[in-house]
């Protein structure tokens, strides 16, 4: 997705009352998704609590205690091939999106 239809999309969904933000948000998970960008699994990745969805009070608690924690990406072989969707080996009670985790190199640690 290039940059003309971001917008595109970003404006028609505040067309449909999304907020600004809300809608940054869900353009760039859709852009990710489209891109094929995939996590391997094993990987090191935190939260990125800029794009993680709070909309579940329960995972809201849970995120709070744990915005600073480090997690290493599982994959569950009933998404596919190159899921979107991923499992923490730590802690796999949630589902997480891609586009809400950010990637931890050596430099990061």
């Amino acid at each position: 997705m290039n940059r003309e239809e971001r917008r595109r999309k970003q404006k028609q969904l505040q067309r449909k009352g999304y907020s600004k933000e809300k809608a940054k948000n869900i353009v760039e998970m859709a852009s990710r998704i489209f891109t094929g960008d995939v996590i391997p699994e094993g990987t090191k990745v935190k939260l990125n609590l800029d794009k993680v969805e709070k909309e579940n009070p329960l995972r809201n608690t849970w995120i709070d205690s744990h915005k600073d924690d480090i997690f290493t990406v599982k994959y569950n072989p009933k998404y596919g091939e190159n899921p979107k969707i991923v499992e923490f080996l730590e802690e796999s009670n949630w589902l997480w999106h891609v586009g809400e985790l950010t990637v931890l190199n050596e430099n990061n640690k």
